[in-house]
């Protein structure tokens, strides 16, 4: 026969009404459904994005080519001007050579 700790451990198992009236409904379940439906992405959504996506990967390349054209460029400058300042230095001390031939004084 069942005892009643047997029944008590059972009622611990299964469910209650109180469980019971606490679990989703049909209707919650409908409203549910509607809801993942119109939140679902559709084939033509994801077409969609893919053209974005595409489009933007076109964007972001011209945009890495130009950065890497505009690097080029800073680096070039760079050269240039380490290069003008080397000529302007060793024309500094040519005029300082000639002023001390003609016994001359340069004024910084």
């Amino acid at each position: 026969m069942i005892t009643d700790t047997d029944i008590k451990k059972l009622s611990t198992v299964f469910a209650t009404k109180q469980d019971f009236a606490r679990s989703a409904t049909k209707k919650d379940l409908e409203n549910l459904t509607v809801r993942l439906v119109s939140t679902m992405a559709y084939k033509q959504d994801v077409v969609a994005i893919r053209e974005d996506v595409n489009g933007l990967k076109e964007i972001v390349q011209g945009l890495v080519v130009a950065v890497d054209g505009l690097t080029k460029m800073t680096s070039d400058a760079l050269i240039e001007y380490s290069a003008m300042g080397m000529q302007l230095s060793r024309h500094e001390k040519w005029h300082r050579q000639t002023a001390s031939v003609l016994d001359m004084h340069l004024e910084e």
